[in-house]
C-alpha cells in the first residue's frame, strides 16, 4: 500500500482530484513538481495506484512522503524518467515559468496542470489577497505569473508538443468546498 492508504481527503484536494483524476492513469510514475503539503499527492495515492515522487523548492511537506528538495531551475531527473508531471498551482509562484514548464517537459511524457487564472480586475485583487492568505507564513514565494486564460493557454501552447485538454472552472461560492478563484486545467503532451 502507498504511504497516503488510508488517509481521509480533505473537500479541497476531493475538488481537485475530480478535475484531473481522469488524466492520471493507474500505474503511471508521476512527479508532483511544487508540490506544497503533499495533500494532493496523498490524496492521489488514496485514489489509484501510482508511483509518486514529490519535489519543490521549500518543505512544507505534510504528506508521509518524502519530499525532495530543488533549486527551481533544473529538475534532477532524467529525461522522460515520468509518465506524468504534475504541476499544481506553482507557475504563478515561479520566477520563470516557461523555464519550469520547458523542465517538466524534459522529464515527462505528459503534463497535468492547473492554474489559477482572472478575467476581470475585480478577479484579480481576490486571486492576489487569496493567495497571499493561503501561503503566508509559508515560505512560498509570491505569485509573479497571474495571466488570464488566454495567457496561460498560449504559454502551455507554446512549451508543449500538443495540447490535449484545457478547461477552465469558475469560482464556486456555494458547497463543502467554497474557492472565490478562478482555475485551469491544462493536459499536454510532451512527445
Amino acid at each position: 500500500m502507498s504511504p497516503g492508504g488510508a488517509a481521509r481527503i480533505e473537500p479541497r484536494e476531493q475538488r481537485l482530484l475530480s478535475w484531473i483524476g481522469a488524466w492520471i492513469p493507474p500505474g503511471s510514475a508521476v512527479l508532483d513538481v511544487g508540490a506544497g503539503t503533499g495533500l494532493l499527492a496523498q490524496a492521489l495515492s488514496v485514489t489509484r495506484d501510482i508511483q509518486l515522487t514529490l519535489i519543490d523548492v521549500v518543505d512544507n511537506n505534510r504528506s508521509p512522503f518524502v519530499l525532495r528538495l530543488y533549486d527551481g531551475r533544473r529538475l534532477p531527473f532524467a529525461a522522460g524518467e515520468f509518465d506524468i508531471a504534475l504541476l499544481a498551482f506553482v507557475l504563478h509562484h515561479s520566477a520563470d515559468a516557461t523555464q519550469t514548464l520547458r523542465e517538466a517537459r524534459r522529464v515527462a511524457k505528459r503534463l497535468v496542470i492547473l492554474e489559477d487564472a482572472y478575467r476581470w480586475p475585480h478577479e484579480r485583487l481576490v486571486l492576489r489577497w487569496t493567495d497571499w492568505i493561503l501561503n503566508r507564513g509559508q515560505q512560498v514565494a509570491p505569485a509573479w505569473g497571474q495571466l488570464r486564460p488566454q495567457e496561460w493557454t498560449a504559454l502551455v501552447d507554446a512549451e508543449t508538443a500538443r495540447l490535449v485538454h484545457v478547461q477552465e472552472f469558475g469560482p464556486q461560492w456555494l458547497g463543502l468546498y467554497r474557492d472565490p478563484i478562478r482555475h485551469l486545467l491544462f493536459v499536454a503532451d510532451t512527445v
